[in-house]
């Protein structure tokens, strides 16, 4: 689900309804952050890290408040990609294939 809450970025967040009978799951790709990984050594410095991320979603999506996409199988192979497949994205407003290469 959209959970945006600053004029161009992107913000998602997994979500289960109560019944948990969508005809899609939830995943994520993890990756682990240190502080090495801030420009500075601020104590807001991860929450800036955070914001430049959300406004790269931003860009990535299409400047519209899309949500960017990738497969995994193009992922894993290193290319950009430009089907969805069979999967029918729930996320709202819309999904964008325009991205990582």
């Amino acid at each position: 689900m959209a959970s945006s809450s600053e004029k161009e970025t992107v913000v998602t967040n997994g979500m289960s309804l109560y019944l948990r009978d969508g005809q899609n799951a939830n995943s994520a790709l993890l990756v682990n952050v240190t502080p090495d990984d801030f420009k500075d050594t601020s104590a807001l410095a991860g929450m800036y890290f955070q914001k430049e991320l959300e406004k790269k979603a931003f860009s990535l999506g299409g400047c519209n408040y899309y949500a960017p996409v990738q497969r995994v199988e193009d992922f894993l192979n290193n290319r950009k990609s430009t089907t969805i497949g069979e999967v029918t994205p729930t996320y709202q407003p819309r999904c964008y294939f325009n991205q990582f290469k």
